[in-house]
């Protein structure tokens, strides 16, 4: 009882202060935040791919290895690493597409995501390789808490960042943003706790979250926002939705989740933020 009523208390302070406060910008969040930014390259598989960074605070802090979607690093996929970053994460971005002389080759999953992209060249098993290496860089960085290096990944992303889990054990956790779960088999392999985020107009990989419970069991929880299709948490061609939150709305956003809302919750371009504010509570 003592703890509801404390969560109550917690609820309608932080909506006070909202009320109080002016909503601050991207670019006003990212500079409170004091957030540096680096691009360095790794070695993958014979060549050199860039690697972002995006990192705020000091000492080691807990990780995220951010798997952009299919058009690769927009500004919009800029924006969410800001915002992960801003929130205490050493965020980490690989560029796939700045892998010089790949061919065209694709698998079904890619032909699914889309031809006409900037990921279209592309060879899937070497993004696979890709993605293992930058978490090895990452766990070898001396500003990351090695024991708590989490992946999200959307769209394009979401199935690497679950082939990820598989490979990975030590993997810390796991968002997946209307990403598709891989059918080989390797969700047995997921040690790691998993949230699915998915868009209500995503029919066909919406559904595909049956499954992905069934297969991942309790280490697997999901949301799905009403009235909201691919790109409404931002990153993909179908648009980058409004501009992301300062972390006093992210703070409100995530206590008003703790206070009961529902499965399915929220409509429109309110689900931006409180996607957002659920993934960065889920990943602590």
């Amino acid at each position: 009882m003592k703890s509801r009523k404390y969560l109550s208390m917690a609820v309608a302070l932080i909506a006070g202060l909202l009320m109080a406060a002016p909503m601050m910008s991207n670019a006003a969040f990212a500079a409170a935040a004091k957030i540096n930014e680096a691009t360095t390259p790794f070695d993958s598989v014979g060549a050199k791919i860039n690697l972002l960074s995006f990192k705020s605070g000091s000492g080691k802090q807990p990780a995220v290895l951010l798997i952009h979607d299919k058009d690769g690093v927009t500004e919009d996929m800029k924006a969410i690493a800001r915002t992960i970053s801003g929130a205490g994460f050493a965020v980490f971005m690989p560029d796939y597409p700045s892998r010089p002389d790949q061919k065209k080759v694709q698998g079904a999953i890619d032909q699914m995501a889309g031809m006409s992209t900037k990921v279209k060249r592309l060879n899937v098993a070497v993004t696979l390789a890709d993605t293992l290496a930058a978490f090895d860089v990452v766990a070898k960085d001396p500003s990351v808490d090695a024991a708590k290096i989490s992946v999200m990944g959307i769209g394009w992303g979401g199935w690497r960042a679950y082939q990820l889990a598989a490979a990975k054990p030590e993997l810390y956790k796991a968002v997946v943003v209307y990403g598709v779960a891989p059918d080989d088999g390797s969700l047995a392999l997921v040690k790691a706790p998993v949230l699915g985020i998915y868009a209500a107009g995503d029919f066909y990989i919406t559904a595909t979250h049956l499954t992905t419970k069934q297969e991942l069991g309790n280490k697997f929880s999901y949301e799905i926002y009403k009235d909201t299709y691919p790109g409404f948490f931002g990153g993909s061609e179908a648009g980058g939705g409004p501009a992301l939150m300062g972390e006093g709305e992210i703070d409100t956003a995530a206590a008003a989740k703790e206070a009961g809302l529902s499965k399915v919750v929220d409509k429109g371009p309110e689900s931006r933020k409180l996607a957002m504010a659920r993934a960065l509570a889920f990943l602590k």
